[in-house]
């Protein structure tokens, strides 16, 4: 896929990371294809994990306990260059740990903030008030950011994942609370994977939901239109009620709905029933019962097509899933949610899904519930657990999921498969 979409992350630089990494990450000097994903490379214990926390800690309104590592990470400064109009920085006099000045830049106005640790062990802003303008200034930038950790932990300044604003660190919170109903509580992706298929069958109702009466608005109009014209006596025998158009209507219904009766988002639609009863009807009296059966016909193409892109979005969701998947197979509709159905036919539980399968499932349901944000994603090794035909193929599942819009990846990665995949988007850690 070619992306014309400018990096969201223009430049890094970090001076004295750990006390010995100075270094700058320059995604300009990158080929512009593929602009929506970046891949960070460099050896182990070079920073990937850090400069991934710092860019979410440095932009994130609501940072879940991010910042609070970051107070307690040594560096001297960092600078992060963005194409949204802020450019911001961390700094320190010297080089050490502990509190830090975030300057954020708006082109010609800036504001400063100490961030510091509270007696509680969370991040604080020094200053009365404080904390909601540093807050607001970050909101202000209009980006989501979800940083995806090698544990497979999800943390996410969007509502839609269902987490929530850190003013106090609530970084373990949702994993011991759900502790008790979970066997294995020690494996968070199990956590990750239940909350996130119930974000998915959420998203969709109220999709339908809001698209559903969209299309009863425009029935609504077919049906008063069709009042206007018989309180003003108007001719209804023009070429829109001909029975050839009438019947081709007919076929491109059926076509349309078939997406939307898989997953349970309308009620079956007879057309079958009345293309018989139409054919079977007199040549005399055929036109009266088109005219009768159009009003209906076209109610039910109205809300069809304000429903048909949300059927194609989960459709191609699914269909995605399904593409990874071996022996078993993930299936979606309005009554019973979302299912993985083995070989045998009967339910597997989320909870048994192999580890990276589990893996596969945070990372594509968690893109999929954003495509429709402004949002950069952090991803921290996202080959955990894949074979290597898995990770060859993610990053362009994850872009293809996102195309045309306002998504964007960092991937800190070792994978060969993946930096083979994207070797024209490798930004390399060298100190």
């Amino acid at each position: 896929m070619t992306s014309t979409m400018q990096s969201v992350i223009k430049k890094v630089i970090i001076e004295d990371l750990f006390g010995y990494a100075t270094y700058e990450i320059d995604t300009e000097t990158l080929s512009t294809s593929d602009q929506n994903v970046t891949l960070i490379y460099g050896e182990n214990g070079s920073g990937k994990t850090t400069l991934l926390k710092l860019i979410f800690g440095a932009l994130a309104k609501a940072s879940f306990g991010i910042r609070t590592d970051l107070i307690q990470t040594e560096f001297k400064r960092v600078k992060i260059e963005t194409s949204l109009g802020v450019n911001i920085e961390l700094y320190r006099e010297k080089t050490t740990d502990g509190p830090y000045t975030q300057i954020m830049d708006f082109g010609g106005r800036s504001e400063s903030y100490l961030v510091e640790l509270s007696e509680r062990g969370t991040f604080k802003i020094g200053g009365a008030g404080k904390i909601e303008q540093f807050q607001h200034a970050l909101s202000s930038i209009g980006l989501d950011l979800v940083y995806v950790s090698d544990r497979r932990r999800i943390k996410s300044t969007n509502s839609i994942l269902n987490l929530k604003d850190d003013s106090v660190d609530t970084k373990n919170q949702w994993v011991f609370q759900q502790s008790k109903n979970h066997k294995r509580a020690s494996d968070s992706s199990e956590i990750e994977i239940v909350k996130l298929s119930k974000a998915i069958e959420e998203a969709f109702r109220k999709e339908v939901l809001k698209e559903g009466r969209s299309g009863q608005e425009t029935a609504d109009g077919i049906y008063l239109e069709l009042a206007k014209d018989i309180s003003q006596e108007k001719d209804s025998s023009n070429s829109e009620l001909n029975v050839a158009n009438f019947l081709d209507t007919l076929d491109i219904l059926e076509n349309k709905s078939q997406s939307l009766l898989k997953f349970k988002a309308i009620s079956k639609i007879p057309v079958s029933e009345i293309r018989e009863l139409v054919s079977n009807t007199s040549e005399v009296r055929r036109l009266d019962v088109v005219r009768v059966l159009t009003p209906y016909i076209n109610a039910a193409v109205a809300r069809t097509n304000a429903l048909t892109p949300s059927a194609i979005d989960f459709g191609l969701l699914v269909e995605t899933f399904n593409s990874y998947l071996s022996r078993k197979e993930i299936i979606f509709d309005l009554d019973r949610g979302l299912r993985i159905i083995g070989q045998d036919g009967r339910r597997v539980p989320l909870r048994v899904l192999s580890s990276g399968e589990q893996h596969l499932f945070v990372l594509l349901s968690s893109v999929f519930l954003l495509r429709n944000s402004r949002t950069l994603f952090l991803i921290d090794e996202p080959e955990l657990s894949l074979n290597v035909y898995w990770q060859r193929k993610l990053p362009r599942t994850l872009s293809g999921l996102v195309r045309n819009s306002g998504v964007q990846f960092i991937m800190a990665t070792h994978s060969l498969e993946i930096l083979t995949e994207f070797s024209d988007r490798i930004c390399q850690i060298e100190f």
